[in-house]
């Protein structure tokens, strides 16, 4: 039997890197094997072909060298498989229907270790854990995951062409934060590469291998998103048109809402045409219900503050409890489920309603309601308006959302499951305010404060001006020139929202006089001008006692294995709304850009130049901590205001 050299070669060196082989008596035409051997000439070959030919060297100098020299350090290797010989002897068994004869130096192999059964053959392959297809040989492979470890060439068996040499100055650039060492077989050794995945190392021994499958679902916020809001937050705020849909919302709300008799507001949900398409929510809110009561189980405090919540909810009838069946099948259910908020002043629990959870017909409540237009100024406006005050007041209003009364018609779209404990039946409520976690809450709640505005302007110009104006959400942030102009301000927005159901609390100021029969935040704490309650990387804080803005640092949740995903997800929390950390964010921009000329794929291993870059640039954040800004930026009694900008280019950022 005749084989084509590289071939052959590419098969022992493969067979290399699974066992260490014992000495192979493989006969090379063109090498001389001295006159020490005293085995049996090779099948077919005369004794003439066994010396140098030089014709043979003429033809192929460079190969004949190369394949002896290979053949030379694989014939040391000592046996640590028995049969490791049976393998070799079943070439021609798996090979002749691949492998052409063709006119190159070929290779013999010699006809007694073709003499083995090919039951001992089926041996070896269970004992090294090699999957054979039948089909093709180029098939036989490790039992790794294949999902993630892909060959880069699966024909390796078939003669080729090489595409390149790489030289060892080259290879170690090559090489990538990414080594994998396999449990049942330690020798062996996945490193990444920028060409992807390598093996090296040897197989011992074979061990048992157990398959596990985990399933799992995340329904999170897209990076995509995140990494949109990341950019945006530097963009110069522009003027907007109204959408066709947000205009119908606005008339909408001015159609349907009303007051009731203690000066609440009163709405409607702003449903689209999807409302007639949405299917039975009942199985996926009892399956999350079931999911949450599992971790009550596993976190005893966790139930408590849980409970408390919800009793809270409905001792202010904020939540009702539904005895009519027909109620109970009509509308929608939410899922829900606990935020915890270590960083909070207040409320350390949070229960969050799913109103993105997707019915039988695949529609949810929020795709069947219309999007609302923004109403309040853009955050870098007011942090910068809020900057100008030599008096600063910041305050937020009370359970904001649920101070907004949704009608009795629609709340059948807002129930939930609830249950003091696992013994006891399941109840269904109704949510009776505007709920957080749909996605028309923000437009419906910041819409009545304008309409409280609108509709007490006449008795409270002054507050309801700075109540369109100077307010996020509900977090307000603003001020005066004088102390009187602050204190005025103050009592006239207290007396304006009152009116409409919203008190405000957790007052702060830069000036404690102006605290001194307001409800105020503890005196040992700063605030935060980040309106977010998510937890960021990087978040901006004021100190209203000694007036300046600084960063708070937050890396805790930064995960250990860095990649391209993990890389992205931090720098979406880096939070600086105003610039003041210009230098310091576009370095990250830059670590973004490498990514994405590395091509690195979400959850691979990154370069090392990348990873090394990162790291220091992570380690180096904490710093930000100790950096402070002057919350004025006007110089006191100022006669004229001037404002200068600076640009810069750079052939990286």
């Amino acid at each position: 039997m005749r084989y084509d050299i590289p071939m052959v070669l590419n098969q022992l060196i493969f067979v290399e890197k699974l066992f260490t082989l014992d000495e192979l008596n493989l006969r090379l035409p063109g090498f001389d094997y001295g006159e020490n051997d005293n085995i049996n000439k090779p099948l077919g070959v005369s004794e003439n072909q066994i010396k140098p030919n030089n014709e043979d060297q003429q033809q192929q100098p460079s190969l004949v060298q190369s394949s002896s020299q290979r053949l030379a350090k694989i014939k040391v290797f000592k046996a640590r498989i028995s049969n490791a010989q049976r393998m070799l002897a079943n070439f021609e068994k798996l090979l002749a229907d691949y492998v052409p004869e063709r006119d190159f130096p070929v290779l013999e192999i010699r006809e007694k270790e073709l003499a083995f059964e090919r039951e001992n053959f089926d041996k070896f392959i269970s004992e090294m854990e090699l999957l054979e297809d039948d089909s093709d040989y180029g098939n036989v492979r490790t039992k790794f995951d294949e999902s993630y470890f892909s060959c880069y060439n699966p024909e390796f068996h078939k003669p080729s062409d090489i595409d390149i040499l790489i030289g060892v100055k080259l290879f170690y650039k090559l090489l990538c934060v990414g080594q994998i060492e396999l449990k049942n077989h330690p020798n062996v050794v996945l490193q990444k590469t920028q060409l992807g995945w390598i093996v090296t190392g040897e197989i011992n021994s074979p061990s048992p291998t157990t398959k596990v499958q985990c399933h799992l679902a995340i329904n999170s916020t897209p990076l995509d998103s995140s990494l949109t809001k990341f950019w945006e937050v530097e963009e110069i705020p522009k003027s907007k048109l109204l959408s066709a849909e947000e205009r119908a919302c606005e008339v909408h709300f001015a159609n349907n809402t009303q007051r009731d008799a203690t000066g609440r507001y009163i709405v409607k949900l702003p449903f689209n045409e999807n409302k007639g398409k949405l299917g039975d929510s009942l199985p996926i809110a009892s399956r999350r219900f079931a999911y949450l009561e599992n971790r009550f189980v596993k976190n005893p405090e966790l139930k408590k503050e849980y409970s408390i919540f919800l009793e809270e909810y409905e001792t202010l009838n904020h939540m009702s409890l539904i005895k009519n069946s027909n109620s109970a099948e009509l509308g929608f259910y939410l899922p829900h489920h606990a935020v915890v908020k270590s960083d909070s002043l207040t409320t350390k629990i949070r229960v969050v309603f799913d109103g993105s959870a997707k019915t039988s017909s695949g529609i949810s409540l929020n795709d069947s309601l219309m999007v609302g237009p923004t109403i309040q100024d853009d955050l870098f406006s007011l942090l910068t308006r809020f900057r100008t005050h030599k008096y600063a007041l910041t305050a937020d209003i009370e359970k904001m959302y649920r101070q907004v009364l949704v009608h009795t018609d629609d709340a059948v779209y807002q129930k939930i499951l609830s249950r003091e404990n696992q013994n006891a039946p399941i109840k269904i409520y109704s949510l009776n305010t505007v709920t957080y976690g749909t996605s028309r809450a923000s437009f419906l709640a910041t819409r009545a404060l304008h309409q409280l505005a609108n509709d007490e302007g006449a008795q409270h110009p002054i507050a309801a001006a700075f109540l369109k104006r100077d307010f996020y959400v509900d977090d307000l942030l603003t001020g005066a020139s004088t102390w009187h102009e602050a204190a005025f301000l103050r009592n006239d927005l207290s007396k304006l929202l009152e009116k409409g159901g919203f008190p405000l609390r957790k007052w702060a100021s830069n000036d404690p006089t102006l605290l001194s029969d307001v409800p105020v935040n503890p005196s040992d704490t700063h605030m935060s001008l980040d309106p977010k309650s998510t937890i960021k990387t990087l978040g901006i804080q004021w100190n209203p006692r000694q007036d300046f803005i600084f960063y708070s640092v937050n890396l805790s949740d930064c995960p250990k294995q860095v990649t391209k995903r993990s890389i992205l997800s931090q720098v979406a929390k880096l939070f600086d709304p105003l610039g003041l950390l210009g230098p310091v964010i576009v370095k990250a921009k830059i670590i973004i850009q490498l990514l994405w000329k590395a091509g690195v794929s979400w959850d691979g291993s990154i370069p090392l130049s990348i990873h090394t870059m990162w790291t220091e640039y992570k380690e180096q954040l904490p710093l930000l901590s100790d950096v402070r800004f002057d919350c004025l930026i006007l110089a006191p009694d100022y006669s004229e205001i001037q404002m200068h900008g600076f640009s810069d280019a750079s052939e990286k950022a």
